[in-house]
């Protein structure tokens, strides 16, 4: 299995179709208990109908799948954009576009600040808004959040998460898809749960600036499920002055993780935006 070795954490990473050199590689970064392989349908269906967009590379973020972290795991914002930088830059690709679901997404534009015109394409999928998280910010909505035993997610249809403090120490994170899509046991287990926890939900409240989003200058393509949590915000976000043309669209009958309930219309959502982004 191929690792990115830095002296904080091994970082696991997959590549598909990586030999074809000709195509601008997508690189992957994935949602908060949902590890790098939850991109897999999407991978081998779009493979299918848009060969000429398909290469990519995904890796497992700190705390997910087979990555391991050598010392404190950290899933603050400014430490996983670090990790996506660190490790774009270990590939030696100079052009390329980025895709990242929720966390992922909010990762994926913060990177896409730091390399600028490097960057071809943006796909965003429900990425934690520019606004930040809601209700983020306040002390005492961070220590409700932390002192919870059980949390829900949202008012979803078919998707229900929850997160869940084990005996023992550690954080169990299960999400599940109900309905046709039906995607089960995407899990995560970190340790000192609160350290965790606090670092990620602080982690995503700071407001991203106008003059920042101005550096995105590629196109940028935004996706929410029209039952999502963020809806609202995130048609705030599409029409903020970004530094390249925005697109928006809302995928039908899903939520907040659409990849995983709605694969197929993902699919031809995003390569519909690469055939027009390339006109």
């Amino acid at each position: 299995m191929p690792f990115f070795e830095t002296e904080e954490v091994s970082l696991f990473y997959q590549t598909f179709n990586w030999e074809n050199e000709h195509i601008t590689p997508i690189v992957l970064i994935h949602a908060f208990s949902f590890p790098s392989d939850s991109f897999d349908e999407f991978i081998s269906s779009f493979t299918i109908k848009y060969p000429e967009f398909a290469r990519f590379v995904y890796f497992d973020m700190r705390g997910h799948g087979k990555t391991v972290c050598k010392e404190k795991v950290d899933m603050s914002e400014k430490v996983l954009v670090k990790d996506a930088i660190d490790f774009i830059e270990y590939l030696k690709i100079d052009k390329f576009c980025l895709m990242g679901m929720s966390t992922g997404g909010r990762v994926s534009y913060r990177s896409a600040m730091h390399f600028g015109e490097r960057v071809k394409k943006l796909i965003l999928m429900t990425p934690i808004p520019t606004s930040g998280l809601p209700l983020a910010g306040q002390p005492s909505n961070r220590d409700a959040f932390l002192s919870l035993k059980e949390v829900h997610l949202g008012p979803y249809d078919k998707f229900w998460a929850h997160l869940k403090l084990v005996e023992g120490g550690e954080y169990s994170a299960n999400a599940h898809v109900w309905g046709p899509k039906f995607y089960e046991k995407a899990k995560i287990t970190l340790s000192q749960p609160n350290d965790v926890l606090a670092t990620f939900y602080d982690g995503y409240t700071t407001p991203v600036l106008d003059e920042d989003l101005q550096k995105v200058k590629c196109p940028v393509l935004i996706t929410t499920g029209d039952k999502d949590f963020f809806f609202d915000q995130l048609v705030v976000d599409f029409r903020r002055k970004w530094g390249g043309p925005v697109f928006f669209h809302a995928i039908a009958n899903s939520s907040h993780f659409h990849l995983v309930e709605e694969t197929l219309q993902v699919v031809d959502v995003v390569g519909s935006f690469l055939k027009k982004a390339e006109k």
